[in-house]
């Protein structure tokens, strides 16, 4: 007896499948003929995709960037006229030329190269984003890495117009390349020292994340909040591993190749990375007002779950004003809103140079003391009235401070107050480890950010009405420094999203990307408008409990 007799499934039944299988046989393929399936699939990506679940490991989802194994592949030793050339590549409109507010735009990008052969691999970095310079309108667009040398970007009709959107080759796959094999040859891309002292006789030695042999070295973890940290033993016999007493460094040129030097240069003339065509849109108002696309909930009351999900773009400038779709900023950038706000507490935002501006920027704002410097030390401002205080300090190694020599206690793990905050503290602590992370390997971030999740779990618990931010990297771009691509804070946005997930609920996220790429900030150093903006938008959000 058949099968399906066995199983008590009727003639009529079966022929009524198979029926309806054909049916379905058929009807794929006239899709597929038509070509409506490929573009189907790629709507329904499009439209459930969020940067939150982005390459996390599965090859069908939408990629931003490529693993570092994939970037590796290709040889060093390469004819520099097979790599992406913008002058030759294109991009234009996937679909039509006519939106409504809040509709996605689509676009395709085809690379080749200088031969005019169309690349077959992926891995460059590109920046896409929209403006309206007379509307003071910007928009940061996505970029979807399909590993064959195209590329589909996508962006959000953010307001009523005719705008532009224009394309940027940041990097090529082969820039990123080297650099990555950079960190494994030499470690830290910059020179950290550390100067050994008894009195007497003086040595400095440089510091790595981990030992390079043949040098001996000293282990300094445990000065690093468990944090790998290792310095070369001094030479002079009167010195030993404990008497570090201050750490200082510079900028290097990596040690280069020929070939390597000519792949390095390769995005020296920012000007040649611009695509030459750019594509005009028109957006209509359609079913949508301008208000529709922001929200009216106060971001303090918005979820730190949220924060973490939020889908691109978080927002748009407008009439040269932030606008983010998640919330609403009703924290005036005034003295009063900002000092009830912090009255009681302590705000802790420790980090690097851009924190610093951070503070610099409250303090603008609040008024306490004169002028915060722009050094390395750790900085305090206290308010007696409303008993309040601002906390910075420099993170752990690796740290690279400049050629000032600062004293090794200055140089602490992200989370080393967290022991002095007591279990019914209000404090507020607002995290960043960035820029100073791109000199290294991004296994160094994840590490620390690992450890990092730990501490703050911990405190977590003992004082639960903490309030606790990550501030995650944003991006820049035609910098003077050729080997510090923000194409890193793509790694390390991941990163964060996928450590910090266990702390959700817990944990808030200050995104800062999409503001950045909006813009195409100069330099990792954004400048005093655009850290006003990202303080309000900080302030916004930590404001509450």
């Amino acid at each position: 007896m058949w099968p399906w007799r066995r199983a008590g499934v009727s003639k009529t039944l079966l022929c009524v499948c198979m029926l309806a299988m054909f049916g379905v046989l058929y009807l794929h393929r006239q899709i597929m003929t038509r070509g409506i399936l490929q573009t189907t699939r790629l709507y329904l990506v499009v439209t459930q995709w969020s940067r939150t679940n982005a390459n996390l490991g599965s090859t069908e989802e939408p990629r931003r960037f490529l693993s570092e194994e994939e970037i590796l592949r290709n040889p060093l030793d390469i004819d520099l006229k097979t790599v992406t050339d913008p002058l030759l590549s294109r991009f234009f409109l996937h679909g039509q030329t006519t939106f409504s507010l809040n509709d996605t735009i689509q676009v395709r990008i085809e690379t080749y190269d200088s031969y005019g052969i169309r690349r077959t691999s992926g891995g460059d970095f590109f920046r896409l984003w929209m403006e309206e310079p007379g509307l003071r309108a910007n928009v940061s667009g996505d970029v979807i890495d399909h590993n064959n040398g195209s590329y589909t970007g996508i962006l959000r009709a953010s307001w009523a117009g005719t705008p532009t959107i224009f394309c940027y080759v940041e990097k090529r796959k082969e820039e990123i390349a080297l650099i990555y094999r950079k960190y494994h040859q030499y470690d830290t891309l910059w020179n950290a020292h550390a100067d050994f002292f008894n009195g007497v006789a003086v040595e400095s030695t440089l510091c790595f994340t981990r030992p390079m042999p043949p040098a001996e070295y000293c282990n300094l973890t445990a000065d690093n909040g468990d944090l790998p940290y290792y310095c070369v033993q001094p030479l002079h016999p009167d010195l030993n591993c404990s008497m570090v007493v201050s750490v200082w460094s510079y900028r290097r040129r990596i040690p280069l190749s020929p070939a390597e030097k000519l792949v390095y240069d390769l995005s020296l003339d920012k000007e040649k990375d611009i695509f030459r065509q750019n594509i005009s849109v028109n957006i209509s108002r359609g079913p949508e007002n301008q208000s529709a696309l922001s929200s009216t909930t106060p971001c303090k009351a918005v979820s730190s779950s949220d924060t973490w999900r939020n889908e691109a773009p978080s927002g748009f400038f407008y009439k040269g004003a932030w606008i983010p779709r998640l919330c609403a900023m009703t924290v005036p950038i005034t003295e009063p809103a900002y000092s009830a706000c912090l009255k009681n507490r302590s705000l802790w935002i420790s980090g690097d140079s851009t924190s610093m501006q951070i503070m610099t920027e409250m303090n603008n704002v609040l008024r306490v003391v004169p002028a915060v410097t722009r050094t390395h030390e750790p900085k305090i401002i206290r308010h007696p009235h409303y008993n309040y205080s601002i906390h910075w300090n420099a993170h752990e190694f690796p740290y690279f401070p400049g050629l000032l020599h600062y004293p090794k206690a200055y140089i602490k793990p992200e989370s080393h107050h967290f022991d002095k905050i007591p279990n019914d503290s209000r404090d507020i602590i607002v995290l960043y480890l960035n820029t100073h992370f791109i000199l290294v390997h991004p296994d160094v971030f994840r590490r620390h950010i690992k450890k990092l999740v730990s501490r703050t779990r911990a405190l977590t618990q003992r004082a639960p009405n903490v309030v606790i931010a990550v501030r995650g990297p944003h991006a820049y771009y035609k910098q003077m420094y050729q080997e510090m691509y923000s194409y890193w804070g793509l790694v390390f946005r991941d990163i964060l999203h996928e450590e910090f997930r266990p702390l959700y609920d817990r944990v808030i996220f200050l995104d800062f990307w999409d503001m950045s790429v909006a813009l195409g900030l100069p330099d990792f150093h954004p400048s005093p408008a655009i850290v006003r903006t990202m303080t309000q938008s900080m302030m916004g959000y930590i404001c509450r409990g």
